[in-house]
């Protein structure tokens, strides 16, 4: 079946020659088309045109059942995106790797920052479960979104299982009274993961976010 864009396209080609080959053919051939042949041309010309305005507007209950598909996955999706950010932030990132094993005291986390992580990570993660229960919904719109839009949703469920999974052990972390996280810690291999994961959680937003507008 063609696309949207294709048949447009095919469409437009087929009004361009239309009305094009009238006007050339005096200086292609020398000579103007019979009366006949002028009638059919402009029948031909209406039909094309007749049924190019029936493909649009029959496309369009298409094209708002696509975006309100799109919008649905976006709504359903934001809390995570929102919970994400907060979490990447206050997790942070190793300011320098080059910095001297010494210098820790910009990459330390006090118990209050930990607390906060720790809500932030358990935020994400019943916003998560929440949404695995929605999925049902989510499906039945997934049918309407054209391939750019899926291959977005696609990409997005992948990074937030990940970051489910990160911000699980995360969460067990940060619940330990008095965690204090330093340079030489195992974790900041998490740290730059979450910030990777978050940076592509923000693109596949994006894309979802203009498919619904």
């Amino acid at each position: 079946m063609l696309s949207r864009t294709s048949a447009t396209l095919i469409l437009g080609i087929g009004i361009g020659t239309l009305i094009a080959l009238p006007i050339a053919a005096p200086a292609i051939w020398d000579a103007k088309l019979p009366d006949g042949a002028a009638t059919l041309w402009g029948a031909a010309l209406g039909a094309v045109i007749a049924v190019a305005g029936a493909y649009w507007v029959a496309s369009i209950p298409l094209r708002i059942q696509r975006r309100n598909a799109a919008a649905l996955v976006f709504r359903f999706h934001q809390p995570l995106a929102f919970f994400l950010e907060e979490v990447t932030y206050l997790y942070g990132h190793r300011s320098s790797a080059s910095r001297p094993a010494s210098d820790v005291e910009p990459d330390l986390i006090e118990p209050d920052g930990w607390r906060g992580i720790a809500d932030s990570a358990k935020s994400f993660l019943d916003a998560y479960q929440h949404l695995q229960r929605k999925h049902a919904r989510i499906d039945s719109a997934v049918t309407w979104l054209v391939a750019d839009d899926l291959a977005a949703l696609m990409g997005l469920e992948i990074e937030l299982e990940s970051v489910a999974q990160a911000l699980e052990e995360l969460y067990q972390e940060a619940s330990q009274p008095g965690r204090r996280l330093y340079a030489d810690h195992p974790s900041w291999g998490r740290r730059f993961s979450l910030s990777v994961f978050n940076a592509h959680v923000i693109e596949y937003m994006r894309v979802l976010q203009a498919a619904a507008e």
